[in-house]
């Protein structure tokens, strides 16, 4: 016996819709109204049709992030007020440039690893001694009160 085939099978399509025959009364309301192009399109046509719009959408989105990224970018360089230029003139005229020039500029750098455990075995150095003093034992709120006065009102005086 030799091996049992099995027969083709062919794909059914859904029959084809029906296509409507106007009416006396549906005349007059459709009249001036042109089908949807679609409804004329092919299977691949509409296919076409998708992957076509799917693109555009994509690009429009593209668009939009490269249009808001080169916004950021000229508001970063020009400033909150970089397109209002005559607004921007009067506000920052040369007599706030000197005081902008008395202001140091800061360095920001970065605590590396090695820097942060440093630092934190420090604090914790702190910490146990702060705990053992016995004014900090005894009360520890007037304690922190007392640090206060001492440390922080001086700075702040010595800065006027």
């Amino acid at each position: 016996m030799g091996k049992v085939r099995r027969n083709k099978s062919y794909r059914v399509h859904q029959p084809a819709a029906q296509a409507k025959k106007p009416d006396a009364d549906a005349e007059g309301s459709d009249a001036g109204e042109p089908e949807t192009p679609e409804a004329h399109l092919s299977r691949g046509q509409r296919k076409r049709q998708k992957r076509r719009d799917a693109f555009l959408k994509k690009m429009g989105m593209v668009q939009r992030t490269v249009a808001e990224k080169e916004k950021a970018a000229k508001k970063t360089t020009d400033g909150m007020f970089g397109d209002l230029e005559e607004l921007q003139k009067s506000l920052f005229s040369a007599e706030v440039a000197p005081v902008e020039a008395e202001v140091a500029p800061k360095t920001v750098s970065k605590m590396t690893g090695k820097q942060k455990k440093r630092m934190a075995m420090q604090e914790l150095g702190h910490l146990k001694a702060v705990q053992t003093h016995p004014a900090f034992q005894s009360n520890p709120f007037a304690a922190i009160q007392m640090h206060l006065q001492n440390t922080v009102v001086r700075e702040n005086e010595a800065k006027k």
